[in-house]
């Protein structure tokens, strides 16, 4: 997950992540833990900083928030 610009589809943070692990198909429940994971990083980086947006999170992808990123 090296490409901070890419926006990742919750198939492909599971198979980026669990592949080796958890070699399935994703259901509905993982991509909703993956969600869930998400939101609860951008609340943690909230609490601990004024950045409330870092994570741009969908019911179906996340990616880091454009603003946050560098020019060029």
């Amino acid at each position: 997950m090296s490409n901070p610009q890419k926006t990742w589809h919750y198939d492909e943070v599971w198979w980026e992540l669990f592949e080796t692990h958890y070699p399935k198909n994703p259901t509905e429940a993982d991509a909703k833990k993956i969600y869930n994971a998400a939101y609860d990083l951008n609340q943690l980086i909230a609490q601990q900083t004024t950045i409330n947006d870092f994570v741009d999170v969908t019911m179906t992808t996340l990616r880091v928030n454009e603003k946050y990123l560098p020019l060029g």
